[in-house]
């Protein structure tokens, strides 16, 4: 630092810069370890009960994961919690104590039969479709495989794009896609029941992303529908996660492809743990099979 005498600024300023940087670090470093281990109160009511975990519907609206400590739907508890995530939906973190404040406090979300809601939209779905009897997917009745299918749907999808044409295509096509999936309609010859799991999970896939390329062509176009064509992401999601939680719960072949379809699907189209809850009429006991497949995807 001393040359011929004399002190050389310049160094002196490098290892004071070289300081400052160090203790900027340090500081840095020691607020993120003491906030990763600050210890928050949260307080709620218990909202799902999985095999290894639960989820805690807290009082200020955020919910969190924690450990299934033998809880109840209903169970009003004070968890100490720390390594906080917030970018995790639902809230992740580290459970430091827990204690149960009062059992089975009445919920706001009430346990629905599955079965009546199917026969009640059944009901509501042939209504509709006696009122739409005249619509035609006459285009689409060709006899095929079910990978001719598959392949209307990529092609419909891949084939979106600015041209007058492509755009009154795609138009066409949202509602034989509607109608394949929901109502019973043919595409190439075939039904939707009549596929392979797989075959179905890749049209079904295929159909969020048409859908979504609809909304952005054509932002007013469902408004002149019918409300069979609402909601379709919604539909689509379900359909796909209730044929998910079926072959994974039987253990079959199909449900690695089926997880890692939906872990795509929640990329690429932004799902989020909230929407899923909030699709209407689930019931407490579905939304507790389709957890186990978010969680794992």
């Amino acid at each position: 630092m001393i040359k011929n005498g004399k002190l050389d600024y310049k160094i002196v300023l490098i290892v004071c810069s070289v300081a400052i940087a160090l203790s900027m670090i340090v500081a840095y470093l020691s607020f993120n370890y003491k906030e990763a281990n600050k210890v928050i109160s949260v307080e709620g009511n218990i909202k799902y009960v999985g095999s290894d975990y639960a989820i805690l519907a807290s009082s200020n609206g955020g919910e969190y994961k924690i450990d299934n400590d033998d809880y109840e739907v209903g169970d009003k508890v004070l968890v100490e919690i720390k390594n906080v995530n917030y970018k995790k939906d639902p809230i992740e973190s580290k459970v430091v104590k827990s204690s149960v404040i009062s059992k089975q406090v009445e919920f706001t979300v009430e346990e629905v039969d599955d079965n009546k809601n199917q026969e009640v939209n059944q009901n509501n779905n042939n209504d509709v479709a006696v009122k739409e009897d005249n619509s035609s997917v006459s285009s689409t009745n060709d006899s095929g495989s079910e990978d001719d299918v598959v392949s209307y749907f990529s092609n419909l999808n891949n084939s979106a794009n600015d041209s007058q044409s492509a755009k009154d295509t795609l138009k066409t096509g949202f509602v034989n896609v509607v109608d394949f999936l929901f109502y019973g309609g043919s595409i190439k010859g075939k039904t939707f029941n009549e596929l392979s799991t797989s075959a179905k999970l890749k049209v079904l896939k295929l159909a969020l992303s048409i859908d979504k390329k609809v909304d952005s062509y054509f932002p007013d176009y469902k408004q002149t529908l019918s409300d069979k064509y609402q909601n379709v992401k919604s539909r689509v999601v379900e359909k796909y996660l209730d044929i998910t939680t079926s072959v994974c719960n039987n253990n079959e072949a199909t449900c690695e492809e089926a997880r890692n379809g939906f872990s795509e699907m929640k990329q690429s189209f932004s799902l989020t743990w909230s929407f899923i809850k909030d699709i209407s009429g689930v019931g407490v006991s579905k939304l507790k099979s389709w957890y186990e497949v978010w969680k794992n995807t």
